[in-house]
């Protein structure tokens, strides 16, 4: 079965259709890690996911259905699902939960 989704066919490129592994490190650090930098950390956790699927794009898009919409929702999927799996965590205030500020404040 062909892929028919951008988002899985062609997880790995985004600059001049060369694959992850084959970019320049200066396309993705210093003043270019905010642009491409961004974009190739999306892709290279979606190549992961699909990777972790075994590559298997019936699979992947029954996981992901969010694949049809791009990238960008498909990362946030991905990471919401990684999150649910306790494989990554979200992001923590120094200054403690939102509640626990709220009681603390006058």
């Amino acid at each position: 079965m062909a892929c028919c989704c951008e988002a899985v066919g062609r997880p790995f490129s985004s600059i001049g259709g060369k694959a992850l592994k084959d970019w320049l490190e200066e396309w993705y650090t210093g003043p270019m890690r905010m642009i491409t930098g961004v974009k190739r950390n999306i892709r290279k956790v979606i190549a992961t996911e699909f990777y972790r699927l075994h590559g298997d794009d019936r699979v992947f898009l029954e996981e992901y259905p969010e694949a049809n919409c791009g990238a960008k929702p498909l990362f946030d999927a991905i990471q919401r699902k990684c999150e649910g799996r306790r494989e990554i965590t979200g992001r923590a205030s120094k200054n403690g939960q939102p509640e626990v500020r709220a009681s603390t404040s006058r």
